[in-house]
């Protein structure tokens, strides 16, 4: 079996830390979330996502009335 070549070595050092994530501000968060609150934007994004959500669940049905229609009731199969 012929040996493997010594792995390179890096032309720069490499820093394999991730960078620290920032704390978040107590006073910015409670900001956004008053403006996000009583907002015209957030009213509506808020209005979106219940619309968006009802729709998720009505296709959900739908796919689920639609899954094997005929075979609705099987209790006759045993």
């Amino acid at each position: 079996m012929p040996k493997r070549p010594a792995k390179p070595k890096p032309l720069f050092a490499v820093d394999s830390t991730a960078p620290k994530a920032e704390k978040p501000t107590i006073a910015g968060s409670n900001v956004d979330w008053l403006y996000d609150q009583f907002s015209h934007e957030g009213k509506e994004r808020r209005k979106l996502e219940s619309v968006k959500a009802a729709e998720a669940a009505e296709k959900a049905r739908q796919a689920r009335s639609q899954y094997n229609k005929a075979f609705r009731d099987n209790r006759g199969y045993e």
